[in-house]
């Protein structure tokens, strides 16, 4: 056993960047627009949202300041479910 602590983070950190760099390839001009816009605005940002039961990852720009929010690309995911204490994928058969 190692003294090393898990940093999953870190895993996590390159499957976001790589979701988000091939979400990117797939917007179009207006969305594109949009999400440079929010990356170079004071009170906007973009984030990734993971919605486990619905089963769904989404690249949004938002403006914290006005309330706004838009959904710039999605996809539709095996929604995770709880199971003792952790999470889990559904039954193959269950999958979008």
């Amino acid at each position: 056993m190692t003294d090393t602590p898990i940093r999953p983070s870190a895993d996590l950190t390159a499957a976001i960047s790589a979701w988000i760099n091939m979400a990117v390839l797939q917007l179009d001009e207006m969305r594109l627009n949009v999400m440079y816009a929010c990356l170079e605005r004071e009170g906007a940002d973009v984030r990734v949202v993971v919605r486990l039961r619905e089963g769904a990852i989404i690249l949004e720009g938002t403006n914290e300041a006005d309330g706004r929010r838009v959904e710039l690309f999605r996809e539709d995911v095996a929604p995770l479910r709880p199971d003792d204490g952790g999470f889990a994928l559904p039954d193959s058969s269950e999958r979008h």
